[in-house]
């Protein structure tokens, strides 16, 4: 507490004396990654003055523009102090490497777990997680975070065991175990690999669908839409020759990503299946 009673005081004397550029470094040191517009106010700096000191400690290398050459340096771009950016990348890869220790069949951590742990509000994590892939140093395959260059590696008897289950759920069609069997017969992460490699399709916590019987049922519903217009979840269930549970889980999986619109008991062609 009294060390940062004491940073506080002395961000206060740079401001009254009148060291714009060092107050606005110091309420970046402060406020970790922050818009110019924050960061003046912060600093006691009119929106002209916070921009002019900006524009020289970027030029400087003391504050880094995290989404540079987007039109030009305003008061909502998104600044942070080169400390405490490298602070923020350690911590990211360090998390990072311990993750992939521990998960080994994982191409990341998923991207909310990551903000989390660092500590940051929405816009701030994805305006650095856009640094860090444009850096080079991170990469985000479908929503996992991980290092860049860094890909799962299964071993013999992994690969051997997911073929097997793939096999099984390609076989059962459009009526497939359960993601809880298949976790139970090949393990947590060998089932996440197989999703995020597309082998598995999710349409649900306990639902996957292998990637053809997927294809093929997304076809059939988008074609029996496209041909009458509309249809209960008892005629898509008929079409797809499949249980309720399976046909409805589908179905609101179409409708989450605008392939089909349910509209009272009916599904109806959605805006992602129309061709323009």
């Amino acid at each position: 507490h009294r060390r940062r009673e004491r940073e506080a005081l002395e961000r206060l004397e740079r401001m009254l004396l009148g060291d714009p550029d060092d107050a606005l470094l110091d309420a970046a040191r402060a406020a970790g990654p922050a818009t110019i517009r924050v960061l003046s106010d912060a600093a006691g700096l009119s929106a002209e003055g916070g921009l002019d000191s900006a524009r020289r400690l970027i030029d400087d290398a003391r504050l880094k523009d995290l989404r540079p050459g987007s039109g030009g340096l305003t008061a909502d771009n998104l600044l942070v102090a080169s400390e405490v950016w490298q602070t923020l990348t350690r911590q990211a890869t360090g998390l990072l490497h311990e993750y992939h220790a521990a998960h080994g069949l994982r191409f990341g951590m998923p991207r909310e777990e990551l903000k989390s742990k660092l500590g940051l509000a929405a816009k701030p994590f994805a305006a650095c997680l856009e640094a860090w892939i444009q850096d080079r140093q991170l990469q985000d395959t479908q929503g996992a975070v991980g290092l860049a260059g860094r890909s799962p590696a299964p071993s013999d008897a992994d690969l051997v065991k997911m073929d097997q289950a793939r096999t099984r759920v390609e076989a059962a069609r459009f009526t497939p175990p359960s993601a809880k069997e298949l976790v139970e017969e090949v393990g947590e992460e060998a089932c996440a690999y197989l999703v995020a490699t597309r082998v598995f399709i999710p349409v649900s916590p306990d639902i996957v669908f292998s990637a053809p019987a997927y294809a093929e049922m997304v076809d059939k519903v988008r074609a029996l839409l496209t041909r009458e217009g509309e249809a209960t979840v008892s005629r898509i269930r008929d079409e797809l020759d499949a249980s309720r549970k399976y046909a409805l889980a589908l179905l609101e999986h179409m409708d989450s990503l605008g392939l089909t619109v349910r509209d009272g008991d009916v599904r109806r062609i959605g805006p992602r299946s129309i061709k323009p």
